[in-house]
């Protein structure tokens, strides 16, 4: 019997938790982190948003920033890349600036494209999709598995945060290893991904929701994020424990707890699908769809703030040529 519960007492909805391979959040130097480029130097600023990119030779007009108050009142940019020598990224810091205030001019817009208002409708659509294969697959194990990396290199003793956007492409490529062994393990199975950013410092991470009708095991799931460990630069095994009853890289629900749908803000939609619960599971990883952020900062009680490590993830995931969401073929999304 599905056991079911309301998605602030479920026991994954915590997204304000620490992440395990984030430094000590005692020694953190916030200034220090937000004052790294979105990207190193190797990366072509043509690939960012313009709004992005900021002069790099130090005398090219006020007016070229994307953050004066023009621009700002405008949702505009001039182009910093037809004048400047050597444009280039912005820092985490301003790149977080730009892109608050860039997407919530679009979400005051009806003729522009809104990262928020594509999150609100991709919720609604996951947890539609969630129910509706739950439904269809009859019964099936869900397992949510969790891959992170450490935002800091280390070399020859010294400490360096590393470029966002980077270790956004490490972690997708360790993605693919994950991947390959859940195929290899996994007679069949569909899935759906989200990359998010971790509470505190904002660095990626991706929590993968997979469904399952055969038999599944815990060596199955401990061997697909080894493989994603044992492969991606700044993963620790330390860092993604999988073990039977405990709550980390690794969980295996086979009957998946149902979140009381009626605590969430967006309904999946009138009619059947109104009438059952999604997972507690696909709540959780929907609740982290980053741009989420831009309607936090507005809201008196979210405890979220415009220089939030949670707006400097959702820059970064802008800033990256890499998705931050994915599914199989046949999740009905």
């Amino acid at each position: 019997m599905n056991q079911k519960q309301s998605i602030s007492d479920n026991v994954w909805s915590d997204v304000f938790a620490s992440e395990p391979a984030d430094p000590d959040l005692d020694a953190v130097d916030h200034t220090q982190r937000r004052s790294t480029r979105l990207v190193n130097e190797d990366y072509n600023v043509e690939d960012l948003p313009d709004y992005l990119v900021e002069c790099g030779c130090g005398s090219c007009h006020d007016r070229y920033d994307p953050l004066t108050d023009v621009t700002r009142s405008s949702g505009e940019v001039l182009l910093v890349q037809d004048v400047c020598p050597s444009p280039r990224a912005m820092t985490i810091e301003r790149g977080s600036q730009a892109y608050i205030t860039y997407q919530r001019n679009a979400f005051n817009r009806n003729d522009i494209s809104s990262r928020l208002r594509t999150t609100k409708d991709r919720y609604r659509r996951l947890l539609r999709a969630d129910i509706q294969l739950r439904d269809e697959m009859a019964d099936p194990t869900l397992v949510l598995i969790s891959l992170r990396l450490s935002p800091i290199d280390q070399s020859n003793g010294q400490q360096r945060w590393v470029e966002p956007v980077t270790l956004d492409n490490r972690l997708s490529s360790g993605w693919t290893n994950c991947k390959w062994t859940l195929d290899n393990r996994l007679a069949s199975y569909e899935y759906v991904w989200i990359t998010t950013p971790t509470r505190h410092v904002g660095t990626p991470h991706r929590h993968a929701v997979i469904y399952i009708q055969s038999e599944v095991s815990i060596d199955d799931i401990r061997s697909a994020v080894h493989s994603y460990v044992t492969n991606t630069q700044g993963a620790e095994f330390g860092d993604h424990s999988v073990e039977v009853s405990q709550s980390d890289a690794g969980i295996i629900d086979r009957d998946p707890t149902l979140a009381d749908q009626s605590t969430t803000d967006h309904p999946t939609e009138d009619g059947a699908f109104a009438l059952a619960d999604p997972s507690t599971m696909i709540v959780y990883v929907a609740k982290q769809l980053p741009h989420w952020v831009i309607k936090n900062v507005y809201s008196s009680d979210s405890g979220v703030h415009n220089d939030d490590a949670l707006v400097d993830g959702a820059a970064v995931s802008v800033a990256s040529n890499n998705d931050w969401f994915g599914c199989s073929n046949n999740f009905p999304i």
